[in-house]
């Protein structure tokens, strides 16, 4: 899709300068075939990246330096993909990248929960609390299911008592 304003530039520049040559009908229409081939065959290696969204993010991450939100979308695909393990790295090179950005914690808090790391889960779900603290407006429904893994995760400790004064604010 974002090649399209490229190609009409293509298209036209084609056409105006085999306008001002005055080539033969027959050179007009194999100039317009050979245009057209090379727009297909740029459109087709294009579209084979929107294959899936591992193929995707991947190649986002690698024309791009320092992108927290490719490296944390290539982790969300690979977890969709069913290749949890290998999300895990780019949630957390996204984190390192902007620390400030709480989804790859909650992404890493929420794999290593289902792994039974509930420490470390934890430890994921307070800094996403912390950096969600003061914008309610925008991060309500991410502390509320944040809160409710924390108390999963203190329930599944067997620390009850802990997990009200850990969860509230």
């Amino acid at each position: 899709m974002s090649f399209i304003g490229l190609f009409i530039l293509i298209v036209w520049s084609v056409a105006e300068l085999v306008k001002r040559l005055r080539a033969p009908v027959s050179v007009q229409a194999a100039a317009s075939a050979i245009v057209f081939l090379a727009l297909a065959v740029a459109t087709h290696r294009r579209l084979a990246l929107w294959s899936d969204n591992v193929r995707l993010w991947t190649h986002a991450t690698d024309v791009t330096e320092s992108n927290f939100t490719a490296e944390d979308y290539l982790g969300l695909a690979l977890n969709a993909a069913g290749r949890s393990q290998e999300a895990m790295p780019h949630f957390a090179r996204a984190a390192q990248i902007d620390p400030a950005f709480p989804y790859p914690y909650i992404h890493m808090g929420i794999y290593l929960h289902q792994q039974n790391d509930l420490q470390g889960a934890l430890r994921n779900y307070q800094k996403v609390i912390a950096l969600t603290n003061d914008d309610e407006s925008h991060y309500g429904e991410v502390c509320h299911r944040i809160i409710v893994n924390m108390a999963s995760a203190y329930a599944e400790l067997g620390d009850l008592a802990k997990a009200p004064s850990k969860v509230t604010r």
